[in-house]
């Protein structure tokens, strides 16, 4: 009976090559247009397992390694893996609470991220508006923790004042998304409060981002971006430093302050808006940690009792 020929082994050719000598396939993928490189994992299991290797080979000899390393971290940092809580609307609504029965939905876009649309609606005059506020809230509970970072990615549309004599459009805010403490149960979320971001227009025609942040008895705004452009949307993060009660502040991955904060344990998130206008919000995410003891926590929870009683 004939014997049929030997089948070439599954350890040679291009295969053996990529896993057995790392000097010549680095060598050659030296060689390989960009796009090839990113295609060599469709080829064989073997190749799909060194590709991470390839990649930062390529990288060191194009010079490239501290960059792509940079751009790698970057990636890893803005996945998620460092927040204990992070809201991305993938299970709709669950976990949050609507405000005054405000209109809220979860917007989905081919190729877009799914985000949460809030649509304000004024109160006839501004006395009124402190018991308006149109918005969702995700309570944490009486857990004793203190933020240490927050992100979140939002956008703003329709906050352009229509008429410069009327004064709920001629101050028009909104987009907040607010960290507040326990004070602020059944209350404002500016009645205790930890910091963060809203979109006004300064009685002007343009908007500008910025955060909110107090310092005892006083609440204070600084411009973290200025010149939003309408339903493009700012990814704000925040990192909290205890030691010094600083909070650095980013938008779209360049710092834009540094600022005062007083130490308040996380009770709540609140998303809202100030006027009629339609806020989009992607992400909001928090880490946390057991809170600091010290004399501004005390103070803050004075100021923050004194205000609820107001």
């Amino acid at each position: 009976m004939k014997r049929s020929a030997a089948r070439p082994s599954p350890s040679t050719g291009l295969v053996a090559l990529w896993t057995q000598s790392h000097d010549v396939t680095d060598s050659v993928v030296q060689f390989l247009e960009t796009e090839a490189i990113a295609t060599l994992p469709l080829i064989a299991k073997a190749l799909r397992k060194e590709q991470q290797r390839v990649l930062f080979a390529a990288a060191r000899r194009a010079g490239a390694l501290a960059a792509c390393t940079n751009a790698f971290l970057t990636a890893l940092k803005n996945s998620g893996r460092e927040f204990d809580y992070r809201e991305t609307w993938q299970n709709g609504l669950h976990g949050w609470t609507s405000i005054r029965s405000t209109p809220i939905a979860v917007v989905t876009a081919p190729g877009d991220p799914s985000c949460v649309e809030i649509v304000g609606t004024p109160t006839p005059d501004l006395a009124g508006l402190a018991g308006h506020f149109s918005g969702m809230e995700k309570g944490f509970g009486r857990s004793g923790l203190a933020v240490t970072r927050f992100r979140v990615c939002a956008s703003i549309s329709g906050i352009w004042p229509q008429d410069p004599n009327d004064p709920i459009g001629h101050i028009a805010a909104g987009g907040y998304a607010l960290l507040c403490g326990p004070s602020a149960r059944g209350q404002l979320a500016t009645d205790d409060f930890i910091g963060g971001i809203f979109f006004t227009n300064n009685g002007t025609s343009s908007v500008a981002l910025k955060w909110l942040y107090s310092d005892y008895e006083t609440r204070s705004r600084c411009v973290i971006y200025d010149d939003v452009v309408e339903g493009e949307f700012y990814v704000v993060d925040a990192t909290f430093h205890f030691d010094r009660e600083e909070v650095d502040i980013s938008v779209n991955g360049r710092h834009a302050a540094t600022l005062n904060y007083l130490p308040r344990p996380l009770d709540s998130i609140r998303l809202y808006n100030f006027s009629d206008c339609s806020s989009r919000f992607r992400e909001v995410a928090v880490s946390r940690e057991p809170r600091p003891h010290g004399p501004a926590a005390a103070a803050q929870e004075t100021v923050s009792q004194s205000r609820a009683s107001r």
